[in-house]
């Protein structure tokens, strides 16, 4: 599922929004091993999908630090969000130099081109391999 890729939608709407497939494929170069992250999102899905507002806040979906009067309370306003242009797990996941193996939130386990789970550690994502069910292909 997907949202119009031109239209705003409200934060609620994002969250409830499945998250899209996201790959690791490994690459043997000569002195090193790359790991290289992919996305099978559609335009408008959930990784793609950023503040419509641009408010820069880094918590998705993003909070505007506004109060709700009618609470009472200190509550973050949540902005609606639109499709931003690419998927922003894979555009965190390949920021700065840590690579691949560094943003790996594991147990240890041999290298595969695989399926994998993004998470969001406040102003970076980590990764772990989707679970594979025993007598599964990988």
């Amino acid at each position: 599922m997907t949202v119009p890729v031109s239209k705003n939608v409200p934060s609620e709407v994002a969250c409830a929004l499945p998250m899209p497939p996201h790959r690791i494929t490994w690459l043997l170069e000569q002195e090193s091993v790359k790991g290289v992250f992919s996305c099978e999102a559609e335009p408008g899905g959930k990784c793609r999908l950023v503040c419509a507002a641009d408010c820069g806040s880094e918590v998705w979906p993003c909070g505007g630090g506004g109060e709700d009067e009618d609470e009472g309370e200190s509550k973050h306003v949540q902005h609606p969000m639109h499709d931003g242009g690419e998927c922003q797990v894979v555009l965190f996941l390949t920021l700065g130099d840590a690579g691949a193996a560094a943003l790996y939130d594991g147990e240890p386990t041999e290298l595969r081109n695989a399926l994998i789970e993004s998470q969001w550690e406040y102003d970076y994502y980590s990764w772990t391999y989707v679970p594979v069910l025993p007598g599964a292909d990988r």
